[in-house]
């Protein structure tokens, strides 16, 4: 018989009642003792927690992140304890952990656990939001021009889908002077394209690593009777949040990227008013449950564990200082990294109005060179391939090379791994893969 499960007031466990074989414990054994401040970060931290390549650099963090050991290994033992009975683990534990795992990921972002879902990544959230509604012609899905590929993709096939539906664009204004121009560009999108469904804000841009006034623009949505669904990809882990106290009616997050969660740990904040209609893109065995997070939890047989490792993931960047030591270190990096790499190309910087810069990322002009332009006239969407491959192939480094204001752009990722070294190869490669110095 089974055994059940017990469930507090907010309809998530209290923990499991009778035999467990082994898995009540399963998210409450301590992640391995890390460094606790920044003293450790850089070299040290990279050689004891990270099983990254040493002979490559990796400066694209904010693409795909890194999982460090502690959490590799307790994912490995989650998924050890889950083949040494399948039935047990899926049909008659994992609820109870994808709860738990909400819990406290849902407490890390400032929701109540009603509120949230716990998803694959977060181009699966959106998925999951846009392709619940209901379109008519005649409706309208706002994005920007610099919007992740994966988000103009979707648009275009729900306009695709649905008669007389139109994607229509917000043009980033660069550069900017004030936050105030995001919100003026937005407005004009709006008032220039009457029957706008739905808009998909940044929060943090992925291309520029711009923080977007969405409190102002979510406001604004609102005025207009604008659904707002914000895509959060880069946020949790890198900048507070507060989803609850958001006004957004859905938003959009991975953990992967600055959190240290394995690739496969995503979320999904919903408001309380659209619970009911929204449903995961992969139809299964709880479509029609009332309950949302029932709905979210059983996907059909896929990798698993990622969902449940909420706790673990937390545990880990809390026990390393959590956000203010991480990201002061994240920050003094990136600043000094994009300071060098300016004075030795001799080209600009990014330069943002103050509170807009996010702490992980920053942006450097590549020198403009006959070389350069070639690799511009290639560019897929504003991403450089082919120059992010030749320095990974000739020159073994990772970075994000991005287009926009007519110019290509080193987008420099900082996390508690990298150290100077790792900027001065990058500057090298360019300069080499350019002839600079030739």
């Amino acid at each position: 018989m089974a055994t059940e499960v017990a469930h507090n007031s907010n309809g998530f466990t209290n923990g499991m009642n009778g035999e467990s074989n082994g898995l009540t414990t399963m998210l409450t054994k301590p992640c391995k003792t890390v460094p606790s401040t920044s003293a450790d970060f850089g070299k040290k931290i990279r050689q004891t927690d990270f099983i990254l390549d040493p002979n490559a650099v990796h400066l694209n963090h904010g693409a795909y992140g890194a999982t460090p050991k502690p959490i590799m290994e307790e994912q490995f033992r989650l998924m050890q304890v889950r083949d040494s009975n399948p039935e047990l683990f899926i049909r008659y534990r994992y609820k109870d952990m994808y709860y738990k795992s909400v819990e406290r990921v849902a407490n890390f972002v400032g929701s109540n656990p009603k509120n949230l879902v716990i998803v694959d990544n977060a181009t699966a959230a959106m998925n999951a939001v846009i392709k619940s509604l209901k379109f008519k012609a005649g409706d309208k899905i706002l994005v920007g021009d610099q919007s992740y590929k994966t988000v103009k993709r979707l648009a275009k096939f729900t306009s695709n889908e649905f008669e007389g539906v139109e994607v229509v664009s917000m043009t980033l204004p660069l550069p900017l002077s004030s936050s105030d121009d995001l919100v003026r560009a937005f407005e004009k999108a709006i008032d220039a394209n009457p029957g706008i469904k739905i808009a998909v804000i940044d929060h943090i841009n992925a291309p520029t690593g711009i923080i977007f006034p969405v409190h102002q623009i979510i406001a604004l949505c609102r005025e207009r009777g604008i659904l707002s669904l914000i895509d959060g990809a880069h946020t949790p882990g890198h900048i507070p949040l507060q989803l609850d106290e958001l006004g957004a009616d859905f938003y959009a997050a991975s953990m992967y990227k600055w959190n240290f969660a394995p690739r496969g740990l995503a979320l999904l904040w919903i408001h309380p008013k659209y619970q009911d209609s929204i449903h995961p893109p992969v139809t299964s065995h709880k479509q029609f449950s009332p309950r949302l997070q029932d709905r979210f939890c059983i996907q059909g047989c896929r990798e698993d564990v990622p969902p449940i490792m909420g706790p673990a993931v937390i545990d880990y960047y809390e026990q390393l200082g959590g956000m203010d030591t991480i990201m002061k270190y994240n920050s003094d990096l990136a600043e000094w990294a994009a300071d060098m790499l300016s004075k030795a190309w001799g080209t600009e910087k990014l330069v943002l109005p103050d509170g807009m810069r996010c702490p992980g990322m920053h942006c450097i002009a590549v020198p403009d060179t006959e070389k350069t332009r070639s690799y511009i006239a290639t560019c897929d969407g504003g991403t450089c391939i082919d120059l992010m491959f030749d320095l990974q192939d000739q020159h073994n480094v990772n970075c994000g090379m991005k287009l926009f204001m007519g110019k290509m752009w080193a987008r420099i990722s900082v996390h508690v791994y990298h150290h100077e070294e790792d900027f001065y190869k990058l500057r090298d490669a360019v300069k080499a893969l350019l002839k600079l110095d030739s």
